[in-house]
This record gives structure tokens, C-alpha cells and sequence, in this order.
């Protein structure tokens, strides 16, 4: 059993739908950072480790394709779960090239989320 709680950056500009994230994983047991767009993604990434970045796609400053693609470049081994409310083939071909955990539609299933989450953080778990 682990000592302190994982932690999670979840990056969501809409701040309900950020609240919403954070209280359904801390009842799970997890420390929620929020941050409201990409660039204070990485800001926050680069001052401490994170077991898990849960990000929406469409964003201000920075997407989440391209927040994405930053973090697997500087954290190439943290686990990545993009949400969106605007699914589309590119976006989701360009997540699969990212080798995200799971591509998510809102609205959001929390039950999908939860699993995607558990997914991510035990690697033997199936896909």
C-alpha cells in the first residue's frame, strides 16, 4: 500500500467540468492538481511528478494534442488521457500516434473515466 496518494494534473479550461474530475478522483483516493490550459500544464509538470495527465483537447494557448505530445517528449513514460467534447478522426488518430491511455467524449462517463485512470496507473491491467 503506498504512503501518499498518486497524483493527477488534470488540464480542463472549463471550470466545472475541472471540479467535476478532481472531486470524482480524490473520493478514489487521489491528489488533483488543476490546470486550465497547456501551458500551465507543463509549468506544473515541470515542478513535480505526477502519476497521470487527464487533459481536454480544445483548449486556449496550447491544445491537448499538442500538451500531449510535449509532455510524452519530456516525460516519455507518463501516462496520458485526452477528453473532448469534439471527437474527430484526426484528433483520435493523432491521440493513438501519442499512445494515450484513452480518448474520452464528453460528456464524460465517470464510470469510463475511472477505468481509463485505473488502466493507466497499473500497466497489467488489460486495454
Amino acid at each position: 500500500m503506498q504512503d501518499s496518494p498518486q497524483s493527477i494534473l488534470v488540464v480542463e479550461d472549463e471550470e466545472d467540468m475541472a471540479v467535476l474530475l478532481r472531486r470524482a478522483l480524490e473520493r478514489r483516493g487521489f491528489r488533483v492538481d488543476l490546470a486550465g490550459n497547456g501551458t500551465e500544464a507543463l509549468a506544473a509538470l515541470a515542478t513535480r511528478p505526477y502519476a497521470l495527465l487527464i487533459t481536454d483537447i480544445f483548449m486556449p494557448r496550447m491544445n491537448g494534442l499538442r500538451l500531449a505530445e510535449a509532455a510524452r517528449q519530456r516525460w516519455p513514460h507518463l501516462p496520458v488521457i485526452l477528453i473532448t467534447g469534439l471527437g474527430d478522426w484526426q484528433s483520435y488518430v493523432r491521440a493513438m500516434d501519442l499512445h494515450v491511455v484513452a480518448y474520452l467524449t464528453k460528456p464524460v462517463r465517470l464510470d469510463n473515466l475511472l477505468a481509463a485512470v485505473e488502466r493507466a496507473l497499473d500497466p497489467q491491467l488489460p486495454a
